[in-house]
């Protein structure tokens, strides 16, 4: 018996270890695993910590519907029985999924109420994931001095707790914020602050939270090809491909860019984006964003 405990234990860490190279469909499958066995010993923080990272394997394959019928119950259930932080861990990933299909007014509904529970139980860490997704919600709201406060107080609390990897999508977030008021040069530095140096597979989630905001960056640079290619990428990940954010905020805008330019130069655009991995796109980026250091700040 304390074998099979080991061995579904180790599960949800795989899932963990997935999810963290980007590997979001074998990361979804073992963390299922993970919560079935957390559930069962009656372990609360431990199912909500599994839950909460296949909600967030769930986001990065764009099954945002499913990530809200997945943690609605659970949600009600966390409260009802007085495990109320965990509750507001997993709000924040509801909240998130709400974003990504576009239902502003449900999510910061949500949001804010998470948000005041988490400053006044101390939990920091919920403040700081929620305090990113609420960036979100104010850039869709056109309320940009609002989502800096936001997210630059969510990265100072992200980086004091060490959860780098979030706090390189806060950076992201701040990215778009800057592109919405049209400064390139902010822009420029926050998506240069996010992306690695170098290829790294445990990144790529952040890389493909930003490659919209970075193809319509490189366009209004004057790179436009570029901008295609790297939208062209982007499409092939549900996470963008399914979220009316990212379409209002990045997409739309990039294609209004693009309108003009002949046909097949567009077509050769996206037909060289179908040889482009992650990994490739990050060397990509970081030529494109060399290219861009000239942009004073």
């Amino acid at each position: 018996m304390p074998l099979v405990c080991c061995g579904l234990a180790f599960l949800g860490t795989l899932g963990f270890v997935c999810f963290q190279m980007g590997k979001f469909d074998k990361a979804e499958a073992f963390l299922r695993e993970g919560i079935r066995f957390k559930q069962a010993l009656g372990d609360l923080a431990g199912a909500a910590d599994a839950l909460f990272n296949l909600a967030m394997a769930m986001l990065w394959l764009g099954e945002f519907e499913e990530v809200d019928r997945l943690l609605a119950p659970t949600i009600a259930s966390f409260t009802k029985t007085g495990a109320a932080n965990e509750a507001t861990r997993l709000q924040a990933l509801q909240v998130m999924a709400q974003t990504l299909l576009g239902r502003y007014t449900e999510a910061l509904e949500i949001a804010e109420a998470g948000l005041y529970y988490a400053r006044t139980s101390g939990l920091e860490r919920e403040m700081g994931i929620l305090l990113w997704v609420l960036g979100y919600l104010s850039i869709a709201a056109v309320e940009y001095d609002k989502a800096e406060k936001q997210l630059l107080e969510s990265t100072r609390i992200l980086q004091s707790l060490g959860l780098l990897d979030i706090l390189a999508s806060a950076q992201v977030a701040r990215g778009y914020a800057a592109l919405d008021l049209n400064d390139l040069g902010l822009a420029y530095h926050h998506f240069s602050e996010a992306i690695p140096r170098r290829p790294d597979t445990q990144s790529n989630g952040v890389v493909i939270l930003a490659l919209p905001g970075i193809a319509l960056l490189m366009a209004r640079s004057g790179n436009v090809t570029l901008g295609i290619e790297l939208d062209a990428l982007a499409a092939h990940y549900p996470l963008i491909a399914n979220s009316r954010f990212f379409e209002e905020d990045a997409r739309l805008p990039l294609a209004a860019l693009f309108a003009d330019m002949p046909d097949e130069e567009i077509a050769q655009a996206r037909a060289r984006a179908e040889k482009l991995d992650l990994e490739t796109a990050i060397l990509v980026i970081l030529d494109g964003l060399r290219d861009m250091a000239f942009i004073s700040i």
